[in-house]
């Protein structure tokens, strides 16, 4: 695919960053890091493998064209806020489902969580509240927006926990 870092093009390929990070320790994430792309199973600041595959250096590229890098050729991003006050939570709708599927993962040191219903719907953060309560956040907000426009809202999920031995 083709992008402008720096105005300048680039053709960068999703294998060709998946192998340029292969044996590269991602970065400590800081808090000056609130963009992240999870590669290989591990969390990168998200300039770190845009940097590596363009020979920039890092100050070089924007956090808005790496996240646009790695977001356009498929990779899984997040956000990571810093800590503020939430509203209090608003009353959904009668429409809204009230049960859909979390995953939980711990990914170098950090808390992740998912709802694959929502596609790209996740939160990293540094503990397991944290994430859950960013995810549940982010999670009413897209149904929120999927209401005002008359989409179709997800229908709560049902699971159950499969014992392998």
């Amino acid at each position: 695919m083709e992008f402008r870092i720096q105005r300048k093009i680039y053709h960068i390929e999703r294998i060709e960053l998946l192998e340029a990070t292969r044996d590269v320790e991602p970065d400590p994430i800081e808090r000056r890091h609130f963009y992240v792309v999870i590669l290989h199973g591990r969390v990168y600041p998200v300039r770190q493998p845009i940097a590596l595959v363009t020979g920039l250096r890092r100050s070089d590229i924007s956090t808005d064209e790496a996240y646009r890098v790695a977001e356009r050729l498929g990779f899984e991003t997040a956000m990571l806020s810093r800590p503020r006050r939430d509203p209090p939570e608003p009353s959904p709708p009668d429409d809204f489902p009230r049960n859909l599927l979390v995953i939980l993962d711990s990914r170098d040191g950090f808390e992740v969580a998912s709802c694959p219903t929502l596609e790209g719907c996740t939160a990293i953060a540094e503990t397991r509240r944290e994430a859950y309560r960013r995810l549940r956040m982010d999670v009413y907000r897209r149904l929120e927006v999927m209401h005002r426009n008359g989409q179709e809202l997800p229908r709560s999920t049902e699971f159950e926990i499969l014992t392998i031995y």
